[in-house]
């Protein structure tokens, strides 16, 4: 525009210098902005498409519950509520099962401190756990196969002998060269006794707590 009004004037260098200069940066931004686009798309295809021990992520349904406090005031109660729903959701057309947790792969659960039975804590402080309830049939509804020992089943109830089955990533780091299953331990966990639970089962890992998907935690 400025060229077309002013016809036969001629440019200073200076102001020739300074097109240039602006040119050249803003193709150096625009470098920049396409570089960082390239790499925000590449880091989301990578969370997309990392592995998170779910087998068929596409053929689960995932709802999330509320139990008010006024109808259901007791742990029992709750309990009655959670057991006939898993049983009835597989009874519709097109189900094959369901489970119930208290976190979905991914978000994790609550990160508590534990120990194992008669051995001390390590040098370096508390060792920590992400601990997660879950129901008998999760495993199998994620397609996570035990490598070791046994899932949950229907008989690990409240009244009877407390259990636990971890992943392969907690074997790795707390349990190398030692066998898990058998192995009690005790989870700190917040407004409850600290009971001991034994290793009942080892399951393949599924990713908890890393929502960014970079490693499988134990």
């Amino acid at each position: 525009t400025l060229t077309a009004a002013g016809r036969g004037v001629t440019q200073p260098i200076g102001s020739k210098r300074l097109a240039s200069v602006l040119i050249a940066g803003q193709m150096a931004l625009a470098i920049v902005l396409l570089s960082g686009a390239g790499l925000l798309v590449r880091s989301l295809v990578n969370i997309v498409g990392a592995e998170t021990g779910v087998r068929a992520p596409e053929q689960i349904l995932v709802a999330t519950i509320r139990l008010p406090s006024e109808k259901f005031a007791t742990d029992e109660a709750r309990r009655q509520y959670l057991e006939r729903l898993t049983a009835d959701v597989p009874t519709i057309a097109g189900i094959d099962g369901a489970a119930m947790a208290s976190a979905l792969p991914a978000q994790g659960g609550q990160i508590l401190p534990f120990e194992f039975d008669g051995v001390p804590s390590p040098a370096t402080g508390e060792q920590h756990v992400q601990v997660i309830a879950v129901t008998a049939e999760y495993f199998r509804v994620l397609e996570a196969p035990m490598t070791a020992g046994r899932a949950f089943t229907s008989d690990d109830r409240a009244t009877s002998s407390r259990v636990a089955v971890v992943n392969q990533a907690f074997v790795e780091k707390f349990r190398p060269g030692a066998p898990a299953i058998g192995a009690r331990l005790r989870v700190a966990a917040p407004r409850q006794p600290q009971e001991l639970r034994q290793v009942v089962g080892v399951a393949s890992n599924i990713l908890e707590g890393d929502a960014v998907r970079q490693q499988f935690k134990p």
